[in-house]
């Protein structure tokens, strides 16, 4: 530093050089360092170096402070040059890095300049205020101006004048040295040099720590005793304050701090740090002072905090399940099974099924991984056409069942429902939050797939049932079969359905095809591979009611070279291909209502109406027509064909007032092998009201049956009379009482009446009697 000869030869001259010369004995005299102190404490150190007058030349110490520094103590930076005073001071500069490179074990930064001289600069130890001065001119000291050098320091450059301060001191008090380095030391152990941003556990999750916050020295080991606090922004607090801030102080060990989600999306931690004096000020001056560093002036760019940015991450605080289902489309039995794919929304948070730690999890008494999710499935019973798709369940829907199902995950599930009738049902899912107990806070809302969607819709179908009759037509060209069907089971639109993208429009017809079995096949289903197609695909409408008297020109009967039908059996099968709606249907060639057999004996088909319907009146007489058909008779030839009707159930005979059996007889002669003809049954209705009765023929030929027709379940030969119905008995009016005898003449004339009558009615008995027994 500066010498203090001039300073001390105005103020005390040659008395006080006497003095120290009579009170300092001969050893202290050459001594050469001592402390200095000014009579304000303000000014304090070691003078060191004696020079041939027994002044010291150097001094190394605290310097007071001045209005520059702000009342902070000011520390030389030019050994050579005197003490600057204000009005020196020239300009205010920012010292961020060492002007020189000091020796190795006395080299600091100037954060670890200014936190030596932070902790030193007020102390009353000359030692510690020479030991820090030491430091900042080896590491501070600017360049030396010739003009003022003085000359026991020839040298002009800063170097040398270095090298020459530390010569002295090492020769004379190496103890202060001694001291800087130690400084150095505690210096590099306790100033900031970095700022630990921090790492994240439980990014994704529901909660986990941000941890290693600090702040670090050179060496990388956390310094203690930094007010900090921690921020977080976002969806996130910390879980000891229940807020998105926490405040305290560095320690010896990294920080780690709990976090909680309140949401989801992303989290950022930020850490702010209260920090030391990185960088210090010179105070320059003019070419007579001598410059100076202080910790007075901090400069804008030395912040008191500073924002460290940490890491980044996302949160989840719930999640929203959905899923979508896929009901089987057909169901025949009535029962249906949806299954149903659960999932999380992927555009709501992370998208992912929510997960919980062992710890969290624990919370809601549960097992660490994925939440369970009650959702809920009900179906509906939506009638005979499927329905469209809104968002909400219209309130005129019935519903059939619902079920709650659990989903520990991703995933399929399922539940099962039975339909009440034929038709099409609709099953909706949704996750009530309501429904999820102390989970709910985990769900972020309710949800449903909505009603109608098209893969949850199914479709129970209707089945019909067809009853058939078929008959023959004798034309000139030979025979054809017709065939009467009653068809029930359709919904009552079927044919009007167009169809969805889910489900196919109605299949509008039935279909019906004529085989031929010969006589050496056995008719049955089995057999039908075997059986000849005489006519296919013959379309009769897909609806419900009558279809009556089906014909095609196909449908026509085989016969031999002589005009005789080929023998075996004609059978009509009815079938339905079936569609979204209905299920397929085929009658069997068994049902002997379909079926017409040809032999090589003669063979009756016969058909018994009351003016075309199978209703009689149940009042007066009325006819019964039966159109009989027959095969294999030879051409003119005769023929008796002789009817009878058979009451039904009993089978036995109907008989009219008088107790005779009804019948009806014709002979006829056929002009080919195979025609038809009718008998004609005159019938008394009243006596048959409400009753059924069926038609019997047999075919005689010289007297000698030769074909029968006496199926007591043939419905084409079956009719049946209304029920009576009851009509009020006329009332009589009284007549007057007779009072006299009738006149004798009167008398006379009644008796030979009453024996006329019986007279000739016995007589006709007689007769009756007597052809009947010749018959």
């Amino acid at each position: 530093m500066i010498s203090k000869i001039q300073k001390f030869t105005a103020y005390f001259g040659i008395f006080l050089l006497a003095l120290l010369a009579l009170a300092t004995p001969a050893s202290a005299q050459s001594k050469q360092y001592a402390e200095w102190s000014e009579s304000d404490g303000r000014q304090l150190g070691y003078l060191v170096e004696v020079d041939a007058q027994g002044e010291y030349s150097t001094f190394l110490g605290r310097y007071a402070d001045l209005e520059n520094s702000e009342g902070l103590p000011i520390w030389c930076v030019n050994v050579t040059h005197p003490t600057p005073t204000d009005k020196d001071i020239i300009s205010v500069e920012t010292l961020t890095a060492p002007t020189r490179t000091a020796p190795a074990g006395l080299q600091v930064t100037t954060a670890q300049m200014a936190y030596l001289m932070q902790k030193y600069q007020h102390s009353n130890d000359p030692l510690e205020l020479a030991g820090v001065a030491y430091l900042v001119h080896l590491n501070f000291e600017q360049e030396s101006n010739p003009e003022i050098i003085r000359t026991q320091y020839p040298n002009t450059n800063s170097a040398e004048n270095l090298a020459h301060l530390r010569e002295v001191v090492l020769k004379y008090a190496d103890f202060i040295e001694t001291k800087s380095r130690d400084f150095v030391r505690e210096a590099i152990a306790n100033t900031q040099t970095g700022y630990q941003l921090g790492s994240v556990t439980g990014a994704g999750e529901r909660s986990g720590s941000v941890y290693a916050l600090g702040v670090t020295n050179e060496a990388g080991n956390y310094l203690a005793g930094y007010p900090i606090t921690v921020t977080l922004n976002g969806p996130a607090v910390f879980t000891e304050t229940g807020t998105q801030t926490w405040s305290g102080t560095t320690s010896e060990n990294p920080i780690s701090l709990d976090w909680k989600a309140t949401g989801n999306g992303e989290v950022r931690v930020s850490s702010q740090i209260s920090t030391t004096r990185t960088t210090l000020t010179l105070l320059r001056t003019d070419k007579t002072g001598q410059n100076t560093v202080t910790l007075g002036r901090r400069p804008e760019i030395d912040l008191t905090e500073k924002t460290i940015p940490g890491p980044k991450w996302n949160v989840v605080f719930d999640f929203q399940p959905i899923g979508v289902s896929h009901v089987e489309k057909i169901s025949d039995a009535g029962t249906f099974t949806d299954t149903f794919t659960a999932s999380a929304d992927p555009n709501y948070s992370n998208g992912k099924w929510l997960t919980l730690s062992g710890a969290e999890a624990a919370k809601f008494g549960l097992s660490d991984g994925n939440v369970p999710v009650m959702y809920r499935a009900t179906a509906y019973f939506v009638g005979a056409t499927p329905p469209s798709e809104i968002t909400t369940v219209p309130a005129e829907a019935r519903k059939l069942d619902s079920v709650t199902v659990k989903a520990d995950g991703p995933g399929e599930i399922s539940a099962k429902f039975t339909a009440p009738e034929p038709g099409f049902a609709t099953v909706v899912w949704e996750v009530l939050k309501s429904e999820q107990g102390n989970l709910a806070e985990l769900i972020h809302a309710d949800w449903s797939d909505g009603f109608g969607v098209p893969e949850e819709i199914t479709s129970y179908r209707h089945e019909i049932d067809i009853d058939t009759a078929l008959s023959i037509r004798t034309t000139k060209s030979g025979v054809y079969f017709v065939d009467d069907i009653f068809v029930s089971g359709f919904p009552a639109d079927h044919g009007d359905f167009a169809g969805t993208d889910r489900f196919t429009a109605d299949v509008k017809y039935l279909q019906q095809n004529l085989y031929f079995f010969p006589a050496d096949i056995a008719v049955n289903d089995e057999n039908l591979a075997q059986a000849e197609l005489i006519a296919a695909n013959v379309p009769v409408p897909a609806t419900n009611g009558f279809h009556p008297s089906i014909g095609d020109t196909q449908f026509k009967a085989q016969q031999n070279a002589d005009g005789t039908l080929t023998a075996g059996t004609y059978v009509f099968v009815t079938s339905f291909a079936g569609d979204d709606r209905v299920k397929p249907f085929t009658t069997s060639v068994s049902d002997k209502t379909e079926q017409y057999s040809v032999t090589h004996k003669p063979n009756l088909h016969t058909t018994l109406t009351y003016q075309g319907t199978k209703t009689v009146p149940a009042s007066g007489t009325q006819k019964l027509v039966d159109r009989v058909c027959y095969t294999n008779l030879q051409p003119q030839k005769e023929y008796q064909l002789r009817g009878a009707l058979m009451l039904l159930p009993a089978g036995k005979a109907a008989v009219d007032k008088t107790g005779n059996p009804i019948s009806a007889t014709q002979t006829f002669t056929p002009s080919s092998a195979n025609d038809c003809t009718e008998l004609e049954f005159t019938v008394d209705a009243t006596l048959f009201a409400g009753k059924r009765v069926v038609a019997f023929e047999r075919l005689f030929e010289n007297d000698q049956e030769i074909a029968a027709h006496t199926d007591l379940t043939d419905q084409n030969q079956t009719v049946e009379f209304a029920k009576p119905t009851s009509v009020p008995k006329p009332k009589i009016p009284d007549s007057p009482r007779q009072t006299t005898l009738p006149d004798t003449g009167a008398g006379n004339i009644i008796l030979p009446i009453i024996f006329a009558i019986a007279a000739v009615g016995g007589g006709t008995a007689l007769l009756w009697l007597r052809r009947n027994r010749k018959e």
